[in-house]
């Protein structure tokens, strides 16, 4: 926010050399590369998230547990669903789940369900990792 104003800046994002370049970062990686930076980026705000919650910082777990919902909203928009089919539409319920067992999580002030959110994540991630060595070896 600009000083001593509660209204948001557009053009301070805009004119930001630093996220043009993360952009521009971004947008030049494959897009398996991508997904896998997401799924570790979520774990990471999840992992975060149970510490924080571990060391009773309520405020702390609650942003870094909504950090991780965005990063999965992001992954639902990214979903194709011309091209994935079924696969895309399996995702898409299971990044619903997802985000509704960290909203329980959230809700509630527990782990549990931070930490399977966490898990399956971790097992896509793998698996995006292994599709992503299978097409470099073709």
């Amino acid at each position: 926010m600009a000083a001593g104003t509660d209204r948001f800046d557009v053009n301070m994002v805009l004119n930001n050399p630093y996220q043009k370049y993360k952009d521009v970062q971004v947008a030049s990686i494959p897009k398996e590369d991508v997904v896998v930076l997401a799924y570790e980026g979520a774990i990471k705000f999840i992992n975060k998230s149970i510490e924080c919650l571990e060391a009773d910082d309520l405020q702390k777990a609650h942003f870094n547990c909504i950090r991780s919902q965005e990063i999965i909203n992001e992954l639902v928009r990214s979903l194709n669903f011309e091209q994935g089919g079924e696969i895309a539409h399996n995702l898409l319920r299971l990044y619903e789940f997802m985000v509704y067992r960290l909203m329980i999580g959230n809700s509630k002030k527990i782990s549990g369900p931070l930490v399977e959110v966490r898990d399956m994540l971790e097992t896509l991630r793998q698996a995006w990792v292994g599709i992503k060595e299978s097409l470099i070896k073709k």
